[in-house]
Formats: C-alpha cells, structure tokens, sequence
C-alpha cells in the first residue's frame, strides 16, 4: 500500500483526531492540514525510490528523562527492512513521491492509516504548507550547498565559522544581553 492508497480510503476528520493527539501544538494549522490533505487527494501519485518508515525513537529529556516519540524517514526500496541502512530525510520530496511512496509492511502492521497519514501530513509540511513554498527553499539550499562546496579552502577560512568560533560568538552575544 502507498501513501497515496492511504490518503485516498480515509475520512479528514479521523486524521485531525489522531494529529491532535500526536501534535497538540499544531491546533491552529488545522485548517491548512486539511488544505493540504484534501490537495493530496486530488493528487496523482509518482513512484520513488523509497519506502516509507515509520519507527520508535529515544532522546534524552531536559530533565534527564527518557523521551519517546515517532520518527518518519525514507528508506531505499532495494534494502531489506533489518539491514542497517541509511535514514533519508523527506521533508523536500515531492508530494507526487510522497503519495507514491510504498509504506513498509510493519508500519502498516503496527500503525493505524490515521496515525500514518497523520506523521506524513506533520513532516510533508514541516518546511511550509505550501509545495512551491517547499520547492523554492529546498532550491535555495541546494544552491547554498554548491556554494560552499566552489569555496577555496582559504575562502572557507574567511567566510565561515568553525563550531567553535560559533559557540564563542553566541556566548558573547548572550553576555550583551
């Protein structure tokens, strides 16, 4: 099953229950979540290069508490589900690829349809909700990316920070304040 399959078989309403829960803060956006979703829908679906994952993830709390939450990513079709893989990021891809994205068989066995959709619809308009919007930014960075890879190494030294130089200038800037 694709996302799109998914999109196209669901009622919005399950998918705004299901992302309150998952994302309270996102409440005011509800109406562009269903802008978007109910664009999706009209939407053919283009065949990509991955599949998507959805997966249980830990990071460590402000308090020292462990913290749980869902992590959404896209992993290429001709890798088996147990191998070790790289994780690709989605938030950039095309909402064609998107919805034509086939979705791992245990995600679709350990999620509910709403619970997928909701995490793709979170993650899809992470950037903007608007897929020109997402386009142009993602244009943008890949040309700030060409960018640095023409520099010099001597125009890197000029023009960029190390982490370092960077932890410095924003602890001087925090004792200005």
């Amino acid at each position: 099953m694709n996302l799109g399959g998914l999109i196209h078989d669901i009622h919005w309403f399950s998918v705004e229950l299901v992302m309150l829960q998952l994302y309270p803060d996102v409440e005011e956006w509800m109406d562009d979540y269903r802008e978007v979703f109910d664009q999706l829908k009209q939407m053919p679906a283009e065949k990509g290069d991955f599949e998507l994952v959805l997966g249980e993830e830990r990071c460590i709390g402000a308090s020292g508490e462990d913290v749980f939450y869902t992590s959404l990513w896209g992993r290429p079709m001709h890798e088996a589900a147990g191998a070790q893989h790289e994780r690709f990021a989605l938030e950039y891809l095309e909402w064609t690829k998107w919805l034509g994205m086939e979705i791992a068989e245990a995600c679709l066995e350990e999620y509910a349809p709403a619970e997928i959709i909701a995490h793709s619809l979170h993650e899809m308009t992470f950037v903007a909700f608007n897929e020109a919007d997402i386009q142009a930014q993602f244009k943008e960075l890949m040309g700030r990316i060409e960018a640095l890879e023409q520099m010099t190494p001597e125009q890197r030294d000029q023009e960029l920070l190390s982490l370092e130089e960077l932890l410095k200038k924003l602890d001087e800037m925090k004792g200005e304040e």
